[in-house]
């Protein structure tokens, strides 16, 4: 018979005890890993700072020439220095002038896209802001912030909700166009949508004749075209 000291006994149910507990660890760390994550991202902005990148990033955006005194309309200052609007808003002019809510009026070049009413203008000098397309389109319900230049009028700013999304087609659309609760008026064409982390949701392009609810060409359509799509100069007269 092999004798085992009492010091010996110890160190092998001392290593025993280390190998269980350390199994466990590793079992619910694995497990954790594989658990759906919640609230990972950031947290949601309040009203003040949604209202507060808008005001910064909102532009209104004015044409003139081709027989016309000028017309107007929105648009939004991105973080990589474009500005992002709506193709009616800058096509067959004979030229454009960005007018933010401060600061001087600076001219810019746009391309337009022929699948959905979008441009890229490109201010001298250009105007950078902290926003950026929203990671995911909104979902009907959730709360946005619209900002925009009525024609005549100062900046409105307008929190609002997702109502749901149409069909854009009817509308020479590539996809499916947003809804929202929002009752725009002319010249707030090209206005920035935001969603609750701060990103740019979408682009308001039309009113809703029948419901009078403002239409949003959403991120993800907006990210496909500047990921794929040509963009072409915007006509001039």
């Amino acid at each position: 018979m092999k004798w085992v000291s009492g010091r010996g006994l110890n160190r092998k149910r001392i290593v025993r005890a280390l190998w269980v507990q350390t199994s466990v660890v590793l079992l619910f760390v694995a497990g954790a890993a594989a658990w759906p994550r919640h609230g990972v991202g950031p947290p949601p902005i309040t009203d003040v700072q949604a209202r507060t990148l808008l005001v910064t990033a909102t532009e209104r955006v004015v044409g003139f020439g081709c027989g016309v005194v000028q017309t107007s309309g929105t648009g939004v200052a991105m973080a990589d220095g474009t500005l992002l609007t709506n193709r009616h808003v800058v096509d067959g002019l004979l030229g454009i002038n960005v007018v933010p809510d401060l600061g001087p009026t600076m001219g810019g070049t746009s391309r337009v896209s022929q699948a959905v009413a979008l441009a890229v203008v490109r201010p001298s000098p250009a105007v950078r802001s902290r926003i950026r397309l929203a990671r995911d389109d909104p979902r009907p319900g959730q709360t946005v912030w619209v900002g925009g230049f009525p024609a005549n009028a100062g900046l409105r700013v307008t929190r609002t909700r997702v109502v749901d999304y149409v069909d854009g087609r009817a509308r020479a659309q590539a996809g499916p166009v947003v809804r929202i609760a929002a009752h725009l008026e002319h010249g707030m064409s090209g206005s920035p949508v935001l969603d609750a982390t701060g990103g740019l949701a979408g682009i308001a392009f039309a009113i809703e004749e029948t419901s009078g609810y403002g239409l949003v060409i959403p991120a993800s359509m907006i990210r496909d075209v500047l990921a794929h799509a040509p963009l072409v100069p915007a006509r001039s007269c």
